[in-house]
């Protein structure tokens, strides 16, 4: 897309102008679509900054091969983007889950950038459809920012298998790494640092403690800091004793001779 920037763009003098050209009808073959930025125009936004945006653009709407930087329309920094008919109805799709947030990971990534690149250059912009219609708007430097909290304290548990045991203080480190690979750092003071370490790289522990958690800036909570005050080992169990376990659980539906059949009609009489 950046290639095909440039046939449209001519530098003159340090600045970048657009090439003036009327704006084009729809046609059967392609269906235009407008990336509007709040910000520049087409002979002051710097060439780097728009490439930028180009490149997010082409992983946001996908389908490259059927996707075309077409122009810069004159006034504000409006990027025409041509798609083919036959594209089209996928990267609708693809839009409309951005904008629902469940969109494929390097869309929503494109997404950010965009949103991201719009408010450090203090703007907002916006995908608009071939019937004018605002597909996707990117609040950029309108975006609410979430307050940051924190810390906080809070008592919890931990599950992990010791990784890290030491340090040179009363109150040492203890790192632990649950079946995810999650890694927590923990502190503990020596006497029960020195326990934990006999279970070191083999066995699952569950510390009890106080959680230091602050909220960033995304919303979400995060944990900087645990003291651990006890701990106890977690039963070694391999998947077959586990499986037994669940089917010791006492339940009524083993009773039914057709446990499958019955919720189905359970199902049926709920929808009735």
């Amino acid at each position: 897309m950046v290639r095909a920037a440039a046939r449209y763009l001519c530098i003159t003098g340090g600045e970048i102008m657009a090439r003036k050209r009327k704006p084009r009808a729809q046609t059967g073959r392609a269906r235009e679509y407008k990336f509007e930025i709040g910000a520049y125009s087409p002979g002051t936004i710097p060439l780097a900054t728009l490439s930028e945006y180009l490149k997010d653009l082409a992983a946001l709407f996908g389908e490259d091969k059927f996707v075309h930087f077409d122009r810069l329309e004159e006034g504000s920094t409006t990027a025409i983007v041509a798609v083919e008919v036959e594209a089209e109805p996928k990267v609708r799709k693809r839009l409309r889950a951005v904008k629902r947030k469940d969109g494929p990971p390097e869309a929503m990534r494109a997404a950010k950038n965009i949103d991201d690149r719009l408010r450090m250059d203090n703007t907002d912009g916006a995908v608009i459809d071939p019937v004018e219609s605002n597909l996707l708007y990117f609040p950029g430097v309108e975006r609410k920012v979430e307050t940051e909290y924190g810390p906080l304290k809070q008592a919890g548990t931990i599950d992990g298998v010791p990784i890290v045991v030491g340090g040179e203080d009363e109150i040492v480190s203890v790192h632990l790494e649950d079946q995810q690979g999650h890694r927590y750092i923990c502190r503990a003071d020596r006497g029960i640092a020195a326990d934990i370490g006999k279970y070191l790289f083999t066995h699952t522990i569950r510390v009890e403690g106080v959680g230091r958690w602050v909220r960033r800036a995304d919303g979400q909570w995060y944990m900087v800091g645990f003291r651990i005050r006890s701990f106890r080992e977690l039963p070694s169990m391999s998947v077959r004793d586990a499986v037994q376990r669940f089917r010791d659980i006492p339940a009524d539906w083993k009773k039914l001779a057709d446990p499958l059949g019955e919720l189905r009609r359970f199902k049926q009489k709920r929808e009735m």
